[in-house]
Order: structure tokens, then C-alpha cells, then sequence
């Protein structure tokens, strides 16, 4: 059976869901204990598969007290509107961008613009 890509939303959404939970420091265990699902349902939100009602949305933006709209942030509305899921997926990558944000997030603002500008500059390479 060949898998449907899943809404480039619902995977947007999804990672923020993941990188606030990792940045809260939840494993999908106690993040589902916390707000009454099973650590599988979290999983499926996560990685795009099912859809979040607003209610549940408005749930995980309470919990992790930021806006809905931050669970929007940086969507670009002008790429096309699927995405496979594989892309989002691959744990070899996932694990150092997770380390990566954490320590981004300790960074003062001016150090913040120099690493993105180095970054940037690495890729153009």
C-alpha cells in the first residue's frame, strides 16, 4: 500500500509540537500522561499523521505557554502543499537539530543572527 504524504501543515505543526515538548524536556510518555493521551496518539500528532483539532491545539499551546500562532511560525504559504513524511523522520538528523535548538535558544540575540549567517554562508558553498 503506498502512503499518502501528509498535509506540509499538519507536519509544521507537528514539529513544533516535538521541538516544545523537547525543549520542555517531556519524553511522548509523560507528555501524554500530562495531558491525557497515550504516548502513540502524541507520536501520530508529531509526525503529521493526524489531524489536531483546535481545541487539542489550544491544549498543547497552554501547556507550553505560547501562542497558537507559534505552531504556525514560519510556514511558508508559496511551497507546495505536501510533503513526504520521510523527510521529517530520519533519526540520524533529528537527534543533533534537537541539540542544535536547545543551544541556540541559549544564545544571546546578536550571537544568534552571527551563527544563522554562518550557517547560511556554509551553504552556499
Amino acid at each position: 500500500m503506498i502512503k499518502k504524504p501528509y498535509s506540509k501543515v499538519r507536519i509544521h505543526v507537528g514539529n513544533r509540537i516535538r521541538i516544545f515538548r523537547k525543549l520542555a524536556r517531556f519524553t511522548q510518555k509523560d507528555l501524554g500522561k500530562k495531558l491525557d493521551m497515550s504516548f502513540q496518539q502524541l507520536q501520530k500528532y508529531e509526525r503529521g499523521e493526524d489531524r489536531i483539532n483546535i481545541d487539542l491545539l489550544w491544549k498543547f499551546s497552554q501547556f507550553f505557554n505560547v501562542s497558537i500562532v507559534s505552531f504556525f511560525e514560519d510556514l511558508d504559504a508559496s511551497e507546495p502543499q505536501l510533503f513526504d513524511l520521510n523527510m521529517f523522520t530520519d533519526k540520524k538528523y533529528t537527534k543533533n537539530v534537537f541539540r542544535m535548538v536547545e543551544a541556540y535558544c541559549r544564545l544571546n540575540d546578536k550571537t544568534r543572527e552571527s551563527l544563522c549567517k554562518l550557517i547560511e554562508s556554509l551553504t552556499e558553498e
